[in-house]
């Protein structure tokens, strides 16, 4: 039996962001955070506003697991 490689412990997830598809890749499983590293969010631009971040149209937890179709929003909230 072969040993697996990095490429067959990993696996693609898509899900749509802000109303936009985003396919998560490099790893095995994702939570919230990891969408982070795939779109284009400036977490700098605060200007005293909090982010809002929902998952399925529910509030989401950065360390809650996503899975395949998953519909996400984050949002600057004033």
């Amino acid at each position: 039996k072969e040993p697996e490689t990095q490429e067959a412990q990993t696996r693609n997830v898509a899900v749509i962001v802000n109303d936009a598809p985003v396919v998560l890749s490099g790893r095995m499983n994702y939570i919230f955070v990891d969408v982070f590293d795939f779109i284009d969010f400036d977490l700098s631009q605060s200007n005293g506003r909090f982010i809002a971040t929902r998952l399925n149209g529910e509030p989401a937890q950065y360390a809650q697991e996503i899975q395949e179709g998953d519909v996400i929003e984050i949002f600057w909230k004033e």
